[in-house]
């Protein structure tokens, strides 16, 4: 893999966390319950109504790490069935002192470790069990998490409700396929925490490799059936919604895969294993993607991201290093007694290089506007420029269109740019502006 190939960054791992706090927002103050944390924010519960795309200060106890307080950025709501008179919100981390963040890392890497020891408890057989009994085990299991092992149970309670309705109702085309995309993420999640157990021993490999290659495959399978799913929802009152529910879970096998074979191919040495299970790793290893870096299994502090709500700076071309003419294998020394035409030569190169790396990156980006423009269809005003960085797509509008939209405008905005990054497998957050540094919406596929 080339060095300079970019590698990009998805869905932080999000770990049940329940904890009492408190929220301020413009002077005025109020309850809250955190819900789940991860290294790109937390989950809270609050009667409070909140509008999205502000910031609010937060502050909770935790048991071991004490207090911990920051300034979050509003970018998810949602409601849950049944449960009238609560809000939940999605927060991003701000702005957090390195107290709050080194607070926050010792929390995450405890929960990390007791994930582990509760992993480490139950058998590789078990596992495999589960695993071979595809999707009769979720469906038997899906409404009594309770009575589970948490190493089955957390992956099952992560699944969205629709997702969980899939094994609920009628077995049908559409059901059958996107059950088992949820299927083989499940799938993904188990084999990907039990690589270290397995790894003990040599003979556990085998096993473990098998299963992984059935993942690879047999998702391959469901996938290339995509056009038959879009025609037979086709029509259908809810057509849009099943494509996007389709394409979230398309979306999330594979990065479950792609965290799947990153723990395999990156913990395995290949010149210890025989020659036939060499010959399986180097299987996994041609469809693991190595642009793609996922979630740090060491979780430092630098995991422990705020969001930068401001444009990356263009950066000049590194310069290359000084050519050392005497070290090099094809030097002849200079024929001419004249010097220093030659460094006029040599700086004008430099200034046509150094031109030319900001010629290229314009038209780069105007090239990228083009192609968003085309793409992100249904927007009530133009985009003036849009250029991706990394996992960030960020989108600018004139100042001028954006203070005639409406407020209903603005949300069909952000239901629009949301739909477009859930079918894209590389972008996962985009920063919405009405000018180089005016933010008007963070918008994030995490779910």
């Amino acid at each position: 893999m080339s060095e300079n190939q970019p590698t990009n960054k998805r869905a932080a791992v999000r770990y049940p966390y329940v904890a009492q706090g408190s929220c301020r927002k413009e002077e005025k103050n109020f309850a809250c319950v955190l819900q789940d944390i991860s290294v790109s924010g937390i989950q809270i519960e609050c009667a409070e109504e909140l509008e999205l795309d502000q910031q609010i200060h937060v502050t909770w106890e935790d048991p071991k790490e004490g207090k911990i307080e920051g300034v979050f950025y509003i970018i998810r709501k949602f409601e849950k069935v049944d449960e009238v008179g609560k809000h939940y919100y999605g927060l991003r981390y701000y702005q957090l002192d390195q107290f709050a963040k080194q607070n926050v890392l010792n929390l995450l890497n405890g929960i990390k470790q007791q994930k582990q020891k509760e992993t480490a408890k139950i058998s590789l057989d078990v596992i495999y069990e589960v695993i071979d009994q595809g999707q009769d085990y979720i469906a038997a299991n899906i409404n009594k998490t309770e009575d589970l092992h948490p190493f089955f149970a957390k992956p099952l309670e992560s699944l969205q409700a629709s997702e969980k309705q899939l094994f609920q109702g009628e077995f049908d085309p559409y059901n059958e396929v996107v059950g088992g995309l949820v299927t083989h993420y499940f799938h993904c999640v188990l084999l990907k925490n039990v690589v270290p157990f397995a790894l003990q021993k040599t003979k556990r490999i085998p096993d473990l490799f098998e299963r992984v290659i059935r993942v690879i495959e047999t998702s391959k399978e469901l996938e290339d059936k995509e056009e038959a799913v879009f025609d037979y929802v086709k029509g259908k009152e809810n057509e849009n919604d099943l494509k996007m529910q389709y394409n979230q879970s398309t979306n999330r096998l594979f990065y479950g895969k792609q965290a799947m074979m990153e723990k395999v191919v990156k913990s395995m040495v290949q010149d210890q294993l025989a020659p036939e299970l060499q010959e399986k790793l180097k299987y996994i290893a041609e469809h693991y993607d190595h642009t793609i870096e996922l979630t740090n299994p060491n979780i430092g502090i630098e995991d422990i991201h705020t969001v930068s709500k401001k444009p990356p700076k263009k950066k000049p071309p590194k310069k290359e290093s000084k050519y050392n003419k005497k070290e090099s294998e094809f030097y002849v020394p200079s024929l001419e007694k004249k010097k220093g035409r030659g460094k006029f030569y040599l700086l004008g190169l430099l200034l046509l290089l150094v031109g030319g790396g900001y010629g290229y990156q314009y038209y780069e980006q105007q090239q990228q506007s083009i192609k968003y423009q085309a793409e992100i269809k249904g927007l009530p005003i133009p985009i003036k420029k849009a250029y991706r960085e990394g996992s960030q797509l960020y989108i600018q509008f004139d100042p001028a269109d954006w203070a005639k939209l409406t407020e209903q405008q603005i949300k069909d905005m952000r239901t629009t740019i949301k739909a477009y990054l859930d079918k894209d497998k590389w972008l996962r957050t985009a920063i919405v502006r009405a000018s180089e540094i005016e933010v008007k919406m963070i918008i994030t596929t995490l779910a």
